[in-house]
């Protein structure tokens, strides 16, 4: 979604959702992250940004939930891709984490993203636990 189209509203959730995010409260953060996504619905950061809040509390069907919703908005988006794999990874689909691994791996290439050995350490865990199951 174009910067423009973002409702103020949703913005400042989104920058309280970082800061309690920094430091640590996570579920304050997810409630944030909510709140811009109501302002916003076509935005797929809230998303992005609440599916790493569920990654550090585990809970990996909600990432994976996210992750999927952000993706459907029409974004290439390599960390949503990376955290989807992660999720698929956490809960023992190996195949489906290395296609998602891969395809963050394609996307962040692209655009130049700071996560790339992030994704490769990953998608070498997929690999090998395929490789191994």
């Amino acid at each position: 979604m174009p910067k423009a189209a973002v409702s103020s509203e949703a913005e400042k959730s989104k920058l309280i959702g970082n800061d309690l995010f920094a430091r640590g409260k996570y579920s304050a953060a997810i409630e944030a992250y909510t709140e811009a996504r109501l302002c916003s619905p076509k935005w797929e950061v809230p998303l992005v940004n609440r599916a790493l809040c569920y990654k550090k509390q585990g809970k990996w069907d909600k990432v994976a939930e996210d992750c999927v919703a952000a993706l459907q908005l029409g974004s290439e988006l390599p960390k949503a891709e990376y955290m989807l794999g992660l999720s698929f990874l956490e809960r023992g689909d190996y195949k489906s984490a290395e296609t998602h691994l891969q395809k963050a791996l394609d996307l962040a290439r692209n655009k130049g993203a700071t996560m790339l050995d992030d994704i490769w350490k990953e998608l070498a865990r997929a690999k090998y636990a395929l490789w191994t199951a």
